[in-house]
């Protein structure tokens, strides 16, 4: 199938839904070679992916991993997502994930258990002094307990076996950075996706109603920036049982101040990973604090945790202020360690 789909691909045509799945799941499972696989998604970016294309990428990096049920109410979980991460600005999905935490929502993430991985969260958490336990070890039950799930996927899934080279091997952002960012083992129900292009906001809350997640979020700050830039206006669109409102917003339509981007702005992850930890203690500028609840808010109120985007804002701030955050952070760190 995939030399098909390189001559459609070749003369610009657009495969449907079934076509692009189907060569996806050869390149996960192995049945084409690494040069085959190279030129298709080579040539894929060059005619640029569509909905229907993205989406059967998705999928088929899905079905390659598997679910894992770890028992918990999907509707109380939730993923925050940052697709292409700017390590010049806080890890807000990290933030996020955090503060979510402290306020009955089970915040997941996942990674590949490989020295040459990275993620970004897991970095900055490991700077902080988390320590994640083996694969091996099951320890679900725990998470609901804690409301945070940060587990590490066996390097021999089929999806990192076979695509991990073959992105590192490509000199480009493509479609497998976003494959691997949404695998969602575990079903997340709620989830918030931050991207560069603000023109695709729409496109990708369809791609996430059509892989049924019931509440979800796409956001796109000024500046290509993949999160709610207190700076400038964001665009953001809302999946609602398969109904789809798209608006812009900037910080003062939610009564904060804006300011410059550089006020919130960091040196690299070990820079991140303090501020994370100064904001644990209440004691960050009034420009990351504002731009850290501003994001949080927005998880707050597409989990239902809370009515509206203020009201999310508002729980954020409590949270951090009356040191919720704080008990959170230690209660965390504690349990992987």
């Amino acid at each position: 199938m995939i030399k098909e789909a390189m001559n459609c691909l070749i003369e610009n045509i657009d495969l449907d839904f079934i076509s692009a799945k189907e060569v996806f799941d050869e390149i996960f499972s192995g049945l084409s070679t690494s040069i085959q696989a190279s030129s298709f998604i080579t040539a894929l970016e060059s005619k640029k992916p569509t909905y229907e294309e993205k989406t059967a990428g998705i999928i088929s990096a899905r079905d390659a991993v598997g679910k894992i049920n770890l028992g918990l109410n999907n509707a109380d979980t939730i993923e925050n997502i940052i697709v292409e991460q700017d390590e010049k600005y806080i890890d807000y999905s990290l933030t996020n994930d955090l503060i979510c935490s402290c306020c009955n929502l089970t915040a997941l993430k996942y990674c590949f258990n490989a020295r040459n991985y990275s993620s970004r969260s897991f970095d900055i958490l490991s700077d902080l002094g988390f320590k994640f336990k083996n694969p091996d070890f099951d320890y679900s039950n725990d998470i609901e307990r804690i409301n945070f799930g940060y587990i590490c996927l066996s390097v021999e899934e089929p999806f990192f076996k076979y695509s991990w080279e073959l992105k590192n091997n490509l000199k480009f952002q493509n479609i497998l950075s976003l494959t691997e960012k949404l695998l969602n083992p575990y079903n997340s129900q709620n989830i918030v996706l931050g991207i560069k292009d603000k023109n695709e906001v729409q496109n990708m809350a369809q791609i996430l109603i059509e892989l049924k997640s019931a509440n979800a979020i796409v956001i796109s700050g000024a500046d290509s920036l993949p999160f709610v830039n207190i700076s400038g206006e964001t665009m953001i669109a809302e999946a609602w049982k398969n109904k789809i409102f798209t608006y812009s917003m900037t910080a003062e339509s939610v009564d904060l101040k804006s300011t410059d981007i550089k006020n919130i702005q960091v040196e690299n992850n070990l820079h991140c990973a303090q501020i994370i930890k100064n904001l644990t203690e209440n004691n960050v500028s009034e420009d990351i604090f504002n731009s850290v609840i501003l994001n949080a808010g927005f998880s707050l109120y597409i989990s239902k945790a809370v009515p509206c985007v203020l009201d999310g804002i508002a729980l954020a701030k409590k949270v951090i202020i009356e040191g919720k955050l704080k008990e959170k952070f230690e209660q965390l760190k504690n349990f992987y360690s």
